[in-house]
């Protein structure tokens, strides 16, 4: 069996440690992404 990898390990090897220049515009992107799809979602529910 191999090993498991949590949340925080698959981020930081792919988007760089904590207050790297990659891994801010990770951050920006997903909170981007993530806001949008509440207001989207919001906007359908007063349609």
């Amino acid at each position: 069996m191999g090993k498991s990898i949590n949340a925080k390990e698959l981020i930081a090897k792919r988007y760089g440690k904590k207050g790297s220049k990659e891994r801010e515009e990770f951050r920006e992107n997903a909170f981007s992404y993530y806001f949008g799809e509440i207001i989207k979602n919001r906007r359908k529910e007063y349609k």
